[in-house]
C-alpha cells in the first residue's frame, strides 16, 4: 500500500478546508468561481508550530499571501493569528479537522 507523504495531505487539506476570516467553507460547497479562484491564486503554506519570534518579521514582510497550518488547535496561537491579520487583509487558515465555529475570537 502506497504511503501519502505529509505535503501531499496539507495540500490535500487545503482544497478541503478553505477558512477565511474564521468563516468555515467546504470546497465542494464553494461556487464555481470561488473554486477557480482559490486554484489561481497561490499561497505559502506554513505550519504554525514553526514560526518563531526570529523568523516572523521576514514572514509578515514578505509580499505573498499566506495560509497557516494548524494540526491541533490551542488558544494560544490567538496572539499570533491577531497579529498575522494586523498584517494581511485575509488569512487562510487550514487543519486536520473542522473548527468550531467559537474557535476563533469574533473580532476577525
Amino acid at each position: 500500500m502506497l504511503k501519502r507523504s505529509p505535503f501531499s495531505e496539507i495540500c490535500l487539506l487545503f482544497l478541503l478546508l478553505f477558512i477565511k476570516v474564521g468563516t468555515a467553507q467546504e470546497y465542494r460547497l464553494l461556487s464555481e468561481e470561488d473554486k477557480w479562484n482559490l486554484r489561481l491564486h497561490s499561497h505559502v503554506l506554513i505550519d504554525i508550530d514553526q514560526i518563531t519570534a526570529a523568523n516572523l518579521p521576514v514572514l509578515l514582510s514578505g509580499h505573498n499571501p499566506i495560509a497557516i497550518y494548524i494540526s491541533n488547535y490551542r488558544e494560544d496561537y490567538n496572539p499570533l493569528i491577531e497579529q498575522l491579520l494586523e498584517e494581511r487583509d485575509s488569512l487562510i487558515v487550514v487543519g486536520d479537522k473542522v473548527f468550531d465555529d467559537d474557535i476563533f475570537p469574533g473580532d476577525w
